[in-house]
């Protein structure tokens, strides 16, 4: 998804920075706020609504990108005119346009359906090299790679989630979770690309 949104504003041309979700919301007044879609704004997690909660009535304009959001109902209804809510499915959007007040609501596809795959592997993006600290999140997952279980049948290749947004199916003992293995980070973008590049290669 990150790979796909970053394809999309080089092709728009637009000039942006990340926001730190630890600053001061006061330091974004004025600005326009994109808020990077997926399955964040569920009530399996909270991150994303603290960071939106102090800021979306002090930007002039807040975008959250195509995203799965079935919780946080009473943040929904808090929104005012300068906010767009961008779903991803129809479940979301029923849901949001129940509690939506003065927000705008629209439906598009995720952000990953934008990915030019060509682009992502054929070869380094334009973006800049990350920090030791990046670089080294990016290097442990040729670790975890080294360490996977050897699949049972080599036909099959089992890469059920393990994490809070797993299923109730039950997890063969050679599975991998590949959200787990090649996690590189959503920034700086070199990692969200060559993680991105790395699941297609696998």
């Amino acid at each position: 998804i990150a790979a796909g949104i970053y394809q999309v504003f080089d092709r728009l041309g637009l000039d942006y920075r990340f926001a730190d979700p630890k600053g001061d919301p006061a330091r974004l007044a004025g600005e326009v706020l994109v808020v990077s879609g997926g399955g964040n704004l569920t009530d399996l997690y909270h991150d994303c609504r603290n960071f939106i909660a102090p800021r979306h009535a002090v930007v002039e304009r807040l975008i959250i990108l195509p995203s799965t959001i079935t919780g946080h109902g009473d943040l929904i209804e808090a929104f005012g005119s300068n906010v767009d809510v961008i779903c991803r499915e129809r479940v979301s959007h029923a849901f949001v346009t129940t509690h939506a007040r003065d927000c705008r609501v629209h439906l598009m596809d995720d952000m990953a359906f934008s990915l030019d795959v060509e682009e992502v592997m054929s070869g380094t993006p334009r973006y800049r090299v990350p920090n030791w600290k990046e670089a080294g999140r990016y290097l442990r997952r040729y670790w975890r790679l080294a360490t996977l279980p050897k699949p049972a049948d080599k036909r099959v290749f089992n890469c059920f989630r393990t994490d809070r947004e797993k299923t109730r199916v039950a997890v063969p003992a050679d599975n991998i979770d590949l959200s787990a293995v090649l996690v590189a980070g959503v920034k700086p973008e070199f990692c969200a690309h060559a993680g991105t590049r790395d699941i297609f290669a696998t």
